[in-house]
């Protein structure tokens, strides 16, 4: 049986990893498993699952043709970054490149909600929908444009694979007779296990671990206000996770009291690993798909 995934970016991400995840075990059982990308780098994640990107009919695209430049997808990735900032939400140029390019397959898995749409247009064996979003998710990213395309998205009718009874609800609440079912999200137990670890010397002080993600619904600003209100009564070593520019927008909302160690783009082992060095994690979001 072949499966096709419709993946609109393969940055590093809880979501990316859950679908490659799903991917991998799928063709541990014998499935022919393949995926098309609109863009995205998928490095971080070490798979065997091959990843179609799709190259955009644009003037740099024609370029990077003529000039045989190696880059994955500039200009998609150049163009989605604009209508991010822009907030424009529904891009129907990159649904239709996605659904031009699925191929022949017996199940199309759509994984976000351009992708539904891609793979509705493209129309290719049995429509599928790994659901994991939520509104708030869609608004900060995609503005109140992608807000309704989301809507319309979980109205068509997709056998849906959700992650939680609360992405289940929200289906329901838009189709009560939607074919649904609540899957695993895909964790590597292989990797992500208790173990004996001390990463860090934090001078005998506890320590804590959080994730700045830099957007709003994930609570950066909440984490290190409880952060520094517990560093007064326990002073602690804190390891934050992220990527440079979603720790300085976090620190400019609110300057740490605590001594800290910032962590970005570490492997998974390592990340394991950080996991089992401290002695509390933090998780501050508002809202989640699967929390």
């Amino acid at each position: 049986m072949k499966i096709v995934f419709i993946i609109w970016n393969t940055g590093r991400s809880g979501g990316t990893r859950v679908i490659f995840e799903l991917a991998t075990r799928l063709r541990e059982k014998g499935f022919t498993v393949n995926t098309v990308a609109l863009s995205g780098n998928h490095d971080w994640f070490r798979t065997q699952i091959p990843v179609k990107y799709v190259g955009m009919p644009t003037i740099v695209g024609k370029l990077h043709n003529a000039f045989h430049i190696k880059q994955i997808n500039f200009d998609a990735v150049l163009l989605d970054g604009i209508s991010r900032r822009l907030r424009i939400g529904f891009r129907p140029d990159f649904v239709r490149a996605l659904a031009d390019n699925i191929p022949e397959t017996d199940a199309t898995i759509a994984t976000w909600y351009p992708t539904a749409l891609a793979a509705w247009f493209g129309g290719k064996g049995r429509l599928c929908y790994l659901m994991q979003d939520f509104p708030q998710l869609v608004y900060e990213v995609d503005g109140r444009y992608g807000l309704r395309m989301f809507d319309a998205s979980l109205r068509l009718p997709f056998y849906f694979i959700v992650n939680s009874t609360y992405t289940r609800d929200l289906v329901l609440e838009r189709q009560a007779n939607a074919k649904i079912r609540i899957g695993c999200v895909g964790i590597d137990h292989s990797v992500f296990h208790p173990r004996n670890a001390t990463m860090i010397d934090a001078a005998g002080k506890k320590v804590a671990m959080g994730i700045v993600r830099g957007t709003t619904f994930k609570g950066d600003k909440i984490m290190l206000e409880a952060l520094n209100i517990a560093n007064k009564k326990m002073p602690m070593h804190a390891i934050l996770i992220g990527n440079k520019k979603s720790l300085n927008k976090a620190f400019r909302m609110v300057k740490p009291e605590f001594d800290y160690t910032q962590c970005s783009n570490i492997d998974d082992n390592m990340l394991a690993r950080l996991y089992s060095s401290s002695d509390v994690f933090v998780f501050t979001s508002y809202v989640e798909g699967f929390g």
